[in-house]
């Protein structure tokens, strides 16, 4: 479990202003329908409306577009500092980014995050891999939920499929994300929960699978 007497450096901020939040979140929706000529959701019904953890795979850059664009709300994104640069760093930072860094004290802010009634997403594998190929994944979102747990926030979790591919009958992209049931973690070690959290995020895969085979 999380040792709150250890103190990190560099204490995050939350750079989601108004302005900017609804700046970028209305460019990355004109982004991802010119982008996509079909965008599918299945389960969206799924999505709680206040805190959650959306926990996802992570095989393209446009993961993160694709999961605000579902969600079309405030929410915070764990993600690699290297996103963090220039102009898209700018831009990421406004909807909610924040660098997955050992640096800060990633725990304490997401749970304020969440306290805010802001999903939390995450995608635990760490880094990009675009060969279909689900890694294990990391251990940050579990130490969060099982946090949050201990504290007695019912902090739900959820997990998410995406899936692209290139349809030649209509001559374009198209994604399509499946949204898994939420449910509330069991207190156990972060490992063990990982799992859990890699389990449901495969089975969704598998069911879009079977529905493009």
């Amino acid at each position: 479990m999380f040792n709150s007497k250890v103190k990190k450096r560099n204490n995050l901020k939350d750079n989601k202003s108004f302005l900017r939040f609804t700046f970028w979140n209305f460019v990355n929706q004109i982004v991802m329908r010119i982008h996509f000529k079909k965008i599918s959701v299945i389960g969206k019904q799924n999505l709680p409306e206040g805190a959650f953890i959306l926990v996802a795979n992570h095989s393209s850059r446009w993961d993160g577009l694709s999961v605000q664009f579902l969600l079309n709300r405030r929410a915070n994104y764990m993600v690699s500092p290297n996103e963090m640069k220039g102009l898209q760093g700018r831009a990421v930072k406004s909807v909610g980014a924040f660098p997955a860094s050992s640096r800060h004290d990633l725990v304490s802010f997401s749970l304020e995050r969440l306290l805010k009634k802001e999903p939390l997403v995450v995608f635990p594998e760490g880094n990009i891999f675009n060969d279909s190929v689900l890694r294990p994944f990391k251990k940050g979102a579990a130490k969060i939920a099982l946090e949050a747990a201990s504290r007695n926030h019912n902090v739900p979790i959820v997990p998410l499929a995406i899936e692209y591919n290139f349809d030649p009958e209509i001559g374009g992209h198209t994604v399509v994300m499946r949204v898994g049931q939420a449910y509330l973690p069991a207190i156990c070690e972060a490992p063990i929960l990982a799992k859990e959290m890699h389990l449901k995020v495969r089975n969704l895969k598998e069911q879009l699978a079977s529905q493009v085979a």
